[in-house]
């Protein structure tokens, strides 16, 4: 099944964004969410530290999708959880390893 890519902008006169865009349209055809993900592995076990955690996320997010049948350039919305915000630059540089820079959501 080929993969329905949405339209990602960050129009002039809105404040440029720090990692997502602005406005999202999606392409008819369905429609997947996911769980909210821990960096956790199959076998219950914690990752170590925040890099490790939110890389382990990432690759949770990305096998879901993967079963869907759909790959990160369909994500058009990301929510993070976390407990330090001091480490808002870790999660976000994992992140970037996973979706499009150029278009994030």
């Amino acid at each position: 099944m080929a993969e329905r890519v949405p339209w990602f902008a960050s129009p002039a006169g809105l404040a440029g964004p720090l990692g997502y865009s602005h406005v999202v349209t999606i392409p008819s055809g369905p429609i997947v969410w996911t769980s909210g993900q821990v960096g956790m592995d199959a076998d219950g076990n914690i990752a170590d530290g925040w890099e490790a955690q939110t890389r382990l996320a990432f690759q949770n997010i990305d096998r879901a999708l993967a079963a869907a049948q759909v790959g990160w350039p369909s994500v058009v919305k990301l929510s993070f959880f976390v407990v330090a915000v001091d480490e808002l630059d870790v999660v976000r540089a994992v992140r970037d390893e996973f979706v499009a820079t150029d278009a994030p959501p």
